[in-house]
């Protein structure tokens, strides 16, 4: 239960959709590697018109709910992530967000630009328990080199840091304060229907609904299938032939994780979701897609990437969405 007071603009929540548009949508709280935001309005504008519920089991900088912000007022939303730190920040910024920011800002000063102080803090870091401190999260995610965030197999966080270590690289208090506001949600206005709710789970332990089984969490959430439910996978991207992909987590995510999320992708399709998915514009990836969702609708994109962990990656990058035939 909630024992933190929760401070919202109340004018905000309840206005007019229509007298929201010419608010900002929040920028990612921080740099992430394969991010949406430079795609979230193509992504959005594969969705239905009308949304009452949207799912995003793979959230990461979660660019795109921030894309939906003026449309996503009145709707149930989930987000999940696999990793559990991530989804503790989130939830620290819709408790307590200025303190969580101004740890981060203590963090960043305690280095003081010292590239030495960047490896102890990481060693700080990797040997705290959980929950960690959502505030050392959010410099220590703010300053890795290039926006990049992995594991290595024994769970360590093993990046090294940006050029510059100074909190500017830190997001605005605009930036943190307009996340707050959206992932509060109606939580201070019951008169309104939707809601935000973070979770913690790895959707690939949940087969059973592709298996014909009904006990997942995605069925569970989403309920019964309409074209109003939107669901938003994107997976880690799929590597390069004779390339390793960036191991977000340390337990990976491999070739039978990318076809088990689409047959899921199928399956929620099929009950009557509307389904979109998106990863790398490989033929490894398009052979998958015609194997495991033959239906869906794919289109072909590119987009700038400024932030990968390989310098040779950032440049225009070819893109596949795919969605819904409906």
């Amino acid at each position: 239960s909630d024992t933190h007071q929760i401070v919202v603009d109340a004018a905000l929540l309840h206005a007019p959709l229509n007298s929201r548009k010419s608010s900002p949508m929040p920028t990612p709280l921080f740099p992430f590697t394969g991010g949406k935001r430079r795609l979230a309005e193509a992504i959005t504008a594969r969705f239905p018109k009308i949304i009452t519920s949207y799912c995003e089991p793979f959230c990461g900088g979660a660019a795109v709910l921030g894309h939906l912000d003026t449309r996503a007022h009145g709707i149930h939303v989930l987000l999940t992530d696999a990793d559990p730190d991530l989804m503790d920040l989130y939830e620290a910024v819709r408790r307590l967000p200025m303190e969580t920011l101004t740890e981060a800002r203590r963090v960043c000063h305690s280095i003081r630009g010292d590239f030495a102080g960047w490896y102890r803090l990481r060693d700080e870091w990797n040997a705290s328990p959980r929950p960690r401190s959502a505030g050392m999260q959010l410099a220590v995610r703010s300053l890795t080199w290039n926006g990049t965030w992995r594991h290595n197999k024994k769970g360590e966080m093993n990046l090294p840091p940006v050029d510059k270590i100074d909190s500017h690289r830190l997001p605005s208090e605009e930036t943190v304060m307009a996340w707050h506001v959206l992932l509060n949600e109606h939580r201070q206005a019951p008169s309104l229907t939707g809601s935000v709710t973070l979770s913690r789970w790895d959707i690939r332990h949940y087969r059973d609904f592709v298996n014909g089984g009904t006990q997942d969490k995605v069925s569970e959430w989403c309920g019964e299938g309409r074209p109003e439910s939107v669901v938003y996978m994107d997976p880690p991207y799929m590597a390069p032939e004779g390339k390793k992909g960036v191991e977000y987590l340390a337990a990976g995510f491999n070739l039978e994780d990318q076809k088990w999320t689409l047959r899921l992708a199928r399956a929620l399709d099929q009950k009557g979701h509307h389904v979109v998915w998106s990863n790398a514009n490989l033929a490894s990836s398009r052979a998958l897609l015609e194997e495991w969702w033959p239906e869906a609708k794919v289109d072909k994109l590119t987009v700038h990437r400024s932030v990968a962990a390989d310098k040779l990656a950032r440049g225009d990058a070819p893109e596949l969405i795919a969605y819904s035939a409906r």
